[in-house]
């Protein structure tokens, strides 16, 4: 059957080497292949970083520290904190987690 389709030996001759993501193509847990749409793959990586830092801001870690921990500029963090979803309960003020972590109050409060 392969004989009538004309095809060279390279497209007969496939060996499924998979990726970075999967050690097969059968197997590969990503909807569209790298190969053939680069730029969504850039997309998913870089989602779950954004959904990473707003993690760890939420769990107290200052900008600058976040920014060193994702090889990132603090301008990266900044706009990766725009995407917070305002259904979604994130704490943003290092000031107040520092006064929950260690159990003070301001005397303004």
């Amino acid at each position: 059957m392969l004989s009538k389709l004309n095809l060279n030996n390279d497209e007969v001759n496939f060996k499924d080497s998979g990726c970075r993501f999967s050690s097969s193509c059968l197997n590969c847990p990503i909807q569209i292949c790298i190969y053939d749409d680069p730029s969504f793959v850039r997309n998913l990586e870089k989602n779950n970083r954004d959904e990473n830092i707003i993690e760890d801001r939420s769990n107290g870690l200052s900008n600058q520290q976040i920014a060193k921990k994702y090889n990132v500029s603090i301008r990266t963090v900044h706009r990766s904190l725009k995407k917070i979803k305002p259904n979604k309960n994130v704490n943003l003020n290092i000031k107040n987690n520092i006064y929950k972590k260690f159990e003070i109050y301001s005397s303004r409060s």
